[in-house]
């Protein structure tokens, strides 16, 4: 089914990139730039085709979940889908770290 990383690959790292804060166009650029490697073009996808598949599934988690922002939905979803809230934090302590200004 994901063969190319856009798929399931994909739609995992946009829902941890948005779980952890990224900017929607930062990860939408980043799912982009799978088209670019040797694999991304096997299967021919335009830039338009891309965008689709993203929108789609950004536009289902905006849409179906009440969070404040995109971060909540993603969280919302998760657990929707079977993730524990331990879990998600788990995730963000893992993977987000403080910042000294």
């Amino acid at each position: 089914h994901c063969s190319l990383g856009r798929d399931r690959t994909g739609m995992v790292a946009m829902l941890l990139q948005g779980l952890l804060g990224a900017d929607k166009t930062d990860m939408f650029r980043d799912y982009e730039a799978s088209r670019f490697s040797v694999r991304g073009t096997l299967d021919a996808a335009t830039i338009s085709d891309l965008n689709g598949n993203y929108s789609t599934t950004y536009s289902y988690i905006t849409n179906n979940f009440d969070g404040a922002t995109f971060a909540e939905d993603c969280a919302l979803y998760l657990l929707r889908v079977g993730m524990t809230q331990d879990e998600i934090d788990s995730i963000r302590n893992i993977l987000l770290e403080e910042v000294d200004a």
